[in-house]
C-alpha cells in the first residue's frame, strides 16, 4: 500500500528547487579583467571585478566594461607650430584603459556603457591629440627631441584630468617620431657633429700643453737647488711676522668680546620684545578664526532655516488645494548649493511638490561641477533625486546627449528662456534637440520680460541664426509655448489649463489686433510671429475673473501699486548698495 507525502514536505521540495533555480540563474562571476556592473533595485549600482556575485533575475540587469588597455596611435592629422614656431607632425604611442577606481568606473559607466573599445579609443584619442597639440605649442623644437620624455610627460599629466572625467587611466604614452618638412630636425644633428669635432680638437690641444708642463717641470727642478737656501731665509721671517700678527689678534680679540657681549643683551632683548608680539598676533588670529567658524555656522542654521521655512510654505500651499496658491522647492544654478543643501532641500521637500532650478546657464558652472564633483550637472540633480516629473530645469544650455537622455528617462521638464540667455551672454541652447527628443519643453523668460509673445518671437530667430536653417523653429516654438507649457502647468494644477472649454479655467488674452491680410486657423502663428505684441493686449482674464479690460485694471490700484514697488526697489537697493 502506498503511502502518501505529506503537502508540508512537498512544499518544502518546491522552495528549496525554486531556490536552487534562482541561484543558478543569479549567479555571476567577474574576471579579473572585467568589470560587471549590476543595476535595478538599488540606488547605487553594484560593481563587481574579480569575485562572485548575486544578481536577482528579471529586477536586476547586468552590464560589463572590459578593463583591458586600449592601445591607441595617436598622430597630429596636420602641423602644429612649436613654441619657436616650427611647423611638426607627433606620432606617439598610448595605451589607456577604464579606471579599476570606484568613482571613474561609475563615470566610464556613465560614458561607454555598451560601448566597443574602437568607440573609447576614439574619443580618447580626440582628447589626447588636442592635448598633445597644446604642449607642442608651449615647447621648442629642440628641447622636445632632445627630452621625449619629459613632452611624454607634461602630455600625459595635461590629458589624465580630462580622460580622468570620462572614467580612463592613462596607463603609458610613448614618443615614436617627430617630423617637420623643412629638415630642421636634422639641422640639429650637424650642430652636434661640429660640436664633436670641436671637443677633439681642444684635446688635441690640451693635450701638446701637457708636454710643454712636463718640459717646464724639468726645468725646474734644476732651479730649486738655487731657491731652496733664500727659500729658508724667507720662512724664518715669515714666522717671526705670524708670532707678531697673533700677539696682536689676541688682544683685538678681547677687546671685541667686550663689545660683543653688550650687543648680545640687545639682540636678546629685542628677540624676547619679538617673541611677545608674535604670540600675539597669533592669539589674535586665532580669535579671528574662531569667529569666522562661528559665523560660518550662524550662516549654516540660516540656511537650514530658510530652507525649512521654504518646505513649511511648500506644505501650506499644497494643504489648500487652492489652484491660485502652488509652490515649488525653489534653487539657485549647482555651483551656489553645496552638497548638504541638496540634501537639506530633498529632505524637506513635501509630498507631490515639485522643484525648479538653473541646469547649466554657463559654461563655468559646467566646469565648476567638473572640478568640485567629477560628474556633470544633470548627473549631480540625479544623485541627490531631484529629477521627475515635478522637477523644472531652466537653461540646460551645456548639456550633452546622456544628460538628455537622463532628463527623458526621468520625465523631467525644460524651460527654454531665450532672451535670457543672449541677455547675459550665455549662448544657444540645445533647445531643437532636447524637444526632438521628447523631453517636455515650455518656453520662458526668467525675468528678462514678461512679455511672452515678445519671447516667442525671439526664440524663433535665435534658433534660425544658430543652426543657419530658415526652416527651424517654425513648429517646435509654438508646440513649446501653446503645448508644452500648458502640460507642464497641468502638473501643478487641478483644473485643467492651455484649452477653452466648459470646466477648465478661463485664463484669456484679448488682443487688438486688426490683420493686413486673412486670419485663419492655419496663419494664426505667423500672425503672433510677425503682428502681435504684447502692447497690443486690452482684456486678461484669470480663472474667469476680468483683471484687465480695455487696458484698465479692475482688482488693484494701479498708480499706488507702481509707486509702492518703485520704493521696495528703492529700499532693496539701499540695504545692498549701502
Amino acid at each position: 500500500m502506498l503511502e502518501l507525502i505529506p503537502a508540508s514536505a512537498i512544499i518544502a521540495i518546491v522552495v528549496i528547487a525554486l531556490i536552487v533555480i534562482f541561484l543558478a540563474v543569479g549567479y555571476v562571476k567577474a574576471p579579473p579583467d572585467m568589470a560587471f556592473i549590476i543595476s535595478g533595485i538599488k540606488k547605487k549600482s553594484k560593481i563587481v571585478i574579480g569575485k562572485a556575485a548575486i544578481r536577482i533575475p528579471f529586477f536586476e540587469r547586468l552590464d560589463k566594461l572590459n578593463l583591458r588597455l586600449i592601445p591607441i596611435d595617436v598622430k597630429t592629422s596636420n602641423a602644429v607650430p612649436t613654441a619657436d614656431y616650427i611647423n611638426i607632425n607627433v606620432d606617439a604611442t598610448v595605451n589607456v584603459k577604464i579606471s579599476n577606481e570606484s568613482e571613474k568606473l561609475r563615470l566610464a559607466a556613465e560614458n561607454f556603457l555598451n560601448k566597443n573599445t574602437e568607440y573609447i579609443a576614439g574619443v580618447a584619442r580626440e582628447v589626447l591629440e588636442g592635448n598633445v597639440r597644446e604642449i607642442v605649442g608651449k615647447m621648442k623644437l629642440e628641447e622636445m627631441v632632445s627630452d621625449r620624455q619629459k613632452f611624454a610627460t607634461l602630455v600625459k599629466e595635461n590629458a589624465e584630468p580630462d580622460l580622468a572625467a570620462m572614467g580612463l587611466d592613462i596607463i603609458s604614452f610613448n614618443v615614436q617620431n617627430f617630423v617637420d618638412g623643412n629638415e630642421v630636425i636634422e639641422n640639429l644633428g650637424i650642430d652636434n657633429i661640429v660640436k664633436i669635432k670641436k671637443a677633439a680638437a681642444i684635446a688635441r690641444a690640451e693635450s701638446e700643453r701637457d708636454i710643454k708642463v712636463a718640459q717646464a717641470a724639468a726645468d725646474k727642478e734644476s732651479n730649486d737647488a738655487a731657491v731652496a737656501a733664500q727659500t729658508e731665509i724667507a720662512k724664518k721671517q715669515n714666522e717671526l711676522a705670524i708670532k707678531r700678527s697673533e700677539l696682536q689678534q689676541e688682544a683685538d680679540t678681547e677687546k671685541a668680546m667686550a663689545d660683543a657681549a653688550d650687543e648680545i643683551q640687545k639682540e636678546e632683548q629685542r628677540k624676547t620684545i619679538e617673541v611677545t608680539t608674535a604670540n600675539a598676533d597669533i592669539a589674535k588670529q586665532e580669535r579671528e578664526i574662531e569667529l569666522k567658524q562661528e559665523e560660518v555656522a550662524v550662516k549654516e542654521q540660516a540656511l537650514e532655516a530658510e530652507v525649512k521655512k521654504q518646505a513649511e510654505a511648500d506644505k501650506y500651499a499644497a494643504q489648500q488645494n487652492n489652484d491660485m496658491i502652488k509652490a515649488m522647492m525653489g534653487m539657485h544654478a549647482q555651483f551656489t548649493i553645496s552638497d548638504k543643501t541638496f540634501e537639506m532641500c530633498r529632505e524637506n521637500m513635501p509630498e507631490g511638490v515639485g522643484a525648479h532650478i538653473h541646469v547649466a546657464e554657463g559654461i563655468e558652472d559646467l566646469h565648476d561641477c567638473l572640478h568640485k564633483y567629477g560628474k556633470r550637472i544633470v548627473n549631480r540633480l540625479m544623485d541627490h533625486d531631484l529629477l521627475g516629473p515635478q522637477t523644472m530645469t531652466a537653461h540646460c544650455i551645456y548639456v550633452n546627449e546622456q544628460e538628455m537622455d537622463l532628463l527623458k528617462a526621468t520625465d523631467t521638464m525644460v524651460v527654454h528662456n531665450p532672451e535670457s540667455n543672449m541677455g547675459n551672454a550665455c549662448g544657444c541652447p540645445p533647445t531643437m534637440r532636447i524637444f526632438q527628443k521628447g523631453i517636455l519643453t515650455g518656453l520662458g523668460t526668467d525675468g528678462y520680460t514678461h512679455d511672452m509673445f515678445e519671447s516667442y518671437k525671439v526664440a524663433n530667430v535665435l534658433h534660425k541664426h544658430s543652426l543657419c536653417d530658415a526652416n527651424a523653429a517654425w513648429g517646435e516654438v509654438p508646440a513649446m509655448l501653446f503645448e508644452g507649457n500648458a502640460k507642464m502647468a497641468n502638473r501643478y494644477f487641478n483644473i485643467q489649463l492651455g484649452v477653452l472649454k466648459e470646466g477648465a479655467a478661463a485664463d484669456v488674452v484679448v488682443v487688438a489686433y486688426d490683420p493686413l491680410t486673412p486670419l485663419t486657423a492655419d496663419n494664426i502663428n505667423s500672425h503672433m510671429l510677425f503682428g502681435i505684441n504684447g502692447a497690443m493686449t486690452q482684456t486678461t482674464i484669470c480663472n474667469g475673473k476680468v483683471l484687465m479690460k480695455d487696458r484698465e485694471l479692475t482688482v488693484i490700484d494701479e498708480a499706488k501699486a507702481m509707486a509702492d514697488c518703485r520704493q521696495a526697489a528703492t529700499e532693496l537697493a539701499h540695504s545692498i548698495n549701502g
